[in-house]
């Protein structure tokens, strides 16, 4: 049951808010099904976030409580079936869409841009909670200093298990299939990754050689392969190293 639709009416009076996330592995469901809702059964606040409000994604990993999205409500619905075996509320929002912070950001790191006093005072408390209205100004604030993608960003995709082991694992089975095959003993990283995509695609994972890139390169160390350089910068692909920085390389070796 749908209750309201039109953003028109709400176009002046829309409110801010944030909503914490600390379950993970549901991420690929809401970025592919643009529905939240409230673990909290009996939730108040969500009954107070109406269509046309916006509201910031926060979540908490390796012990810092992080912004990593932003979108607005489409339309609220009610609706007795529990979401992704996570969201039991009643009531349910539909989202526009979703933007991803590149990098998330740490809530700390904006306590010092925000006017308000309760999370000057207490920011890991404010942001402890599942959802907090945010004053206007400190919501602008925040989208400010942010840089905002349309895909789902690797540094999420990590700490969703079953998304990344799948990943790996066809990246293995690729390149043993490669190796297998090829009678050189070396190919270039980004042909590989072209043929990577192929699988991707006929798995209907819908992944981009710039995201594919992405991943493979935050995953080299441990997928274990060896790499070469060259010289041409066209060919280059950037890994990470165990120090955490990059640097960039042209040939994976098949063994």
């Amino acid at each position: 049951m749908v209750e309201g639709n039109s953003l028109k009416k709400v176009d002046n009076t829309h409110k801010y808010w944030f909503h914490r996330l600390d379950n993970l592995d549901i991420i690929p469901k809401i970025d592919k099904e643009k529905c939240i809702g409230s673990a909290k059964k009996r939730s108040v606040k969500i009954k107070k976030i109406n269509p046309g409000d916006r509201l910031f994604l926060v979540t908490k990993r390796k012990n810092t409580i992080e912004f990593f999205g932003y979108t607005q409500v489409e339309e609220t619905y009610i609706d007795e079936e529990v979401l992704y075996g996570y969201y039991e509320s009643r009531k349910k929002l539909k989202l526009k869409g979703i933007k991803y912070f590149s990098k998330p950001v740490p809530t700390n790191d904006m306590v010092q841009y925000l006017e308000s006093e309760k999370i000057k005072k207490s920011s890991a408390k404010f942001f402890g909670q599942e959802y907090n209205e945010l004053s206007k100004e400190d919501f602008i604030h925040i989208r400010k200093r942010s840089n905002l993608v349309n895909y789902l960003p690797s540094y999420l995709e990590e700490y969703t298990r079953p998304l990344k082991e799948f990943m790996l694992n066809t990246i293995k089975v690729v390149y043993k299939m490669i190796s297998h095959y090829e009678n050189r003993n070396q190919i270039e990283i980004k042909y590989f990754l072209r043929i990577l995509k192929k699988f991707f695609d006929a798995y209907e994972l819908n992944k981009s050689i710039t995201e594919i890139q992405e991943f493979y390169g935050r995953h080299a160390i441990e997928l274990g392969y060896r790499h070469i350089p060259s010289r041409d910068p066209d060919k280059f692909v950037p890994l990470y190293l165990s120090n955490g920085e990059k640097k960039n390389f042209t040939y994976v070796i098949l063994e």
